[in-house]
């Protein structure tokens, strides 16, 4: 047997074993205890020096004639880009025409770096907030405005609200139109998906996940990810279909076929949300994503242990900052009911 083959059936038991036992495994443990300590020490390490250089440089303006500006305050008016210095106890404003400017580096504040590392849904006025201010430059090389509005448009996604998804469709149209990073510009397609389908245009999500699936051109990890937002289209139709069958038929129980029916559209929700946990967790956001909603599915049927399991899988092992703040939030919400019970 090749290795390939060893893996690939390896990887195929360990996700029916989940399935059938619908508990779910450490995922995290399939990287060594070493591996993982030392890429919590890298995020670690590379908060702590962005905090540390943003205190040394500011945003760089490169103009094109080679002429690097440091500036803390600037922005854009009319066809120039006004920036702002301090000079003694004032300030002066100096104007450089548009077509000048070649590219802007921009650092982020120590508050504004914290933010994006670990502000939850609380925080999306501060997130909209900086996003409003970067968005003039998205369009502008070395700018990082897109990367900025694919954090709030994820964010917005992940909280399951009609009203945050079609805003984040929004920003969507606007990245994938306007960035001018070819690489967020592909993710923004697949986030896209993603919003459809928390919108309620689960057809439509469908549609467009098919069709991007379908494209030759897509890399490993991009098909990954789509293939796996197309699962998480299924599971929301799945679990639709489950809710629609015991509001239907509220005596299920008694009814053979309602109890197979039901069981097949639980199975099938919790089966595409663990999955990219199983077979993709290099795949952070979306790992985490599906944890979250099986365990919204969990704590729905009553099923607190194996809530906590996915929540905790969530907070130790997929600790993307959006989904990490929601897992909390769950938790909180069955500790209160364990209180009260």
């Amino acid at each position: 047997m090749s290795i390939t083959l060893w893996s690939a059936t390896r990887k195929l038991r360990r996700y029916s074993e989940l399935l059938l036992s619908c508990r779910v495994p450490d995922v995290g443990r399939r990287y060594s205890d070493g591996v993982r300590i030392r890429l919590h020490a890298l995020r670690l390490c590379s908060f702590a020096l962005l905090c540390f250089f943003h205190n040394i440089h500011a945003n760089e303006i490169i103009l094109k004639s080679g002429k690097v500006i440091e500036a803390d305050q600037f922005s854009i008016q009319d066809d120039r880009l006004v920036v702002r210095s301090s000079i003694g106890g004032g300030a002066a404003e100096v104007p450089y025409p548009l077509n000048l400017v070649k590219r802007i580096r921009f650092s982020l504040t120590a508050s504004e770096a914290e933010l994006l590392e670990s502000g939850g849904a609380k925080r999306l006025p501060e997130l909209r907030e900086l996003w409003n201010k970067r968005l003039p430059y998205l369009s502008m090389p070395e700018s990082d405005s897109g990367w900025i509005g694919l954090r709030l448009a994820r964010l917005l996604v992940s909280t399951q609200d009609q009203v945050n998804a079609e805003e984040a469709l929004e920003m969507v149209k606007i990245l994938r139109e306007r960035d001018w990073k070819e690489s967020r510009r592909k993710e923004a397609i697949g986030l896209r998906i993603s919003a459809l389908a928390a919108s309620g245009r689960i057809d439509q999500a469908m549609q467009e996940a098919d069709a991007l699936e379908s494209l030759s051109e897509s890399d490993d990890l991009a098909l990954a990810e789509t293939r796996t937002r197309s699962k998480f289209i299924q599971a929301g139709v799945a679990w639709a279909q489950f809710e629609k069958l015991e509001k239907e038929w509220p005596k299920w129980q008694l009814m053979p076929e309602k109890r197979k029916q039901r069981l097949q559209y639980l199975n099938r929700a919790l089966d595409q949300y663990l999955f990219p946990a199983i077979a993709h967790p290099e795949l952070l956001e979306i790992s985490a994503e599906g944890l979250v909603q099986a365990a919204r599915i969990y704590m729905q049927l009553g099923q607190t242990e194996r809530a906590r399991i996915c929540l905790n899988e969530v907070i130790n092992h997929f600790p993307d900052p959006a989904y990490v703040s929601r897992a909390r939030e769950l938790i909180n919400t069955l500790n209160q009911e364990g209180k009260t019970s």
